[in-house]
């Protein structure tokens, strides 16, 4: 009879390990969908491509032209065809050059030296 007794016991324990485990499984499962739900909610959408925009739109603002010219860079083209210059070898003697500033723009004439 203790034989039994003791059986019964350990089955009692198994099942309760066993249960114990199976529900903190199908607790975990269920964390993981709830916050896979919760990033799929409109407003939560919304809010990381709002944030993902505000990034892009910093990035864009410093490699505008703009910004490029306010840190003391200039942008050269060809006053003819509004090219820009990108190479020395690219210009010829006479050639007529327009450079944009930070405030104004000049032209200038090539001289080859």
């Amino acid at each position: 009879m203790q034989e039994w007794a003791q059986r019964l016991d350990d089955a009692d324990i198994a099942l309760t390990r066993e249960t114990r485990a199976h529900l903190r499984e199908r607790q975990h499962r269920f964390g993981q969908a709830a916050s896979h739900l919760q990033r799929l909610k409109p407003t939560a959408q919304l809010a990381l491509r709002r944030e993902q925009l505000a990034a892009l739109t910093s990035r864009l603002r410093l490699l505008s032209p703009d910004n490029v010219l306010a840190r003391g860079y200039s942008i050269t083209t060809d006053a003819a065809t509004g090219e820009v210059i990108r190479d020395a070898k690219a210009v010829q003697a006479g050639q007529v050059l327009k450079t944009r500033l930070r405030t104004g723009e000049v032209e200038s004439v090539v001289r080859k030296v």
